[in-house]
């Protein structure tokens, strides 16, 4: 892990992630198959 600094306000890690897709549908059983929501994320971020 390296730390990068790009602004000094700002402080990031270059972390190595997988990135995942989620398939993330309604509740409902009247909207299945109407509505499709894919989640891609990164890491921890959505």
């Amino acid at each position: 892990m390296s730390l990068v600094i790009e602004d000094p306000r700002v402080v990031e890690f270059d972390v190595q992630t997988d990135e995942m897709l989620v398939n993330m549908g309604p509740q409902h059983p009247s909207t299945h198959g109407v509505l499709r929501l894919l989640l891609r994320t990164d890491g921890e971020i959505v």
